[in-house]
């Protein structure tokens, strides 16, 4: 079966398979402030319903491959890529251990990032900030035609690793549009966030800046695989 993969210097992505229900489960588990965790049976059937919502868009994508439309997401946001939300799962180069998974969406030509949740004993060791720094290499890069990339980023300071927080707030060469803010309750207390949109232009321009030497030539590769 074809799925893709991408590669980072310590971590890479393929698309949500049942095979990492528990890993989502574990990463998801204290989401909520309250303390409330998904049961077994409602974990087996939400990894379903994820993994078979991607398949018609899956399916869509790698048909195009071979052709002057490969590696290019449908900019019809009425078409599958604009309905259905994408999930992959993260992985260590070292051990393929599953260590999270990230959640987000392809509408048109921008993708919005929803969510990424890394599982607790994986926490504080880089991979967060290592996914946030090489991410939109993916987006920008390694897909042909995606022009735009959308994040909630809270507001408060400690609620993300402080190269992410540190971008948005300190990076004054970091060109990020805010849309708007925003109290959201999907983890029970609420949480403040500013919606930014970064365009394709602008991040090429600042990862050409001298000091994003190291970023730009780290290891990356987005490819099609039989898997």
């Amino acid at each position: 079966m074809a799925t893709t993969k991408i590669t980072f210097p310590t971590i890479y992505l393929k698309p949500m398979t049942v095979n990492e229900k528990e890993a989502v489960r574990d990463a998801i588990s204290d989401w909520r402030a309250d303390g409330v965790e998904m049961t077994d049976d409602e974990a087996t059937t939400l990894i379903h319903q994820w993994c078979e919502q991607m398949k018609k868009p899956q399916e869509a994508y790698f048909s195009a491959m071979g052709t002057e439309n490969e590696f290019m997401v449908d900019p019809d946001t009425a078409n599958e890529f604009g309905t259905s939300w994408a999930y992959d799962c993260i992985f260590r180069n070292s051990d393929d251990v599953c260590i999270g998974f990230q959640v987000g969406k392809f509408i048109g030509t921008r993708y919005h990032h929803s969510m990424t949740c890394i599982r607790p004993a994986y926490r504080n060791q880089g991979y967060y900030s290592e996914l946030g720094d090489h991410g939109l290499k993916t987006l920008f890069i390694g897909l042909k035609n995606v022009e735009t990339f959308t994040s909630n980023v809270p507001t408060a300071a400690g609620t993300l690793p402080s190269s992410i927080y540190d971008l948005y707030n300190g990076d004054t060469d970091w060109s990020a549009g805010l849309l708007r803010t925003q109290t959201l309750l999907d983890r029970i207390d609420p949480i403040e966030y500013q919606l930014y949109e970064v365009k394709k232009s602008d991040w090429l321009t600042w990862l050409d800046l001298p000091k994003n030497a190291a970023l730009k030539a780290a290891t990356f590769s987005y490819e099609k695989i039989d898997d």
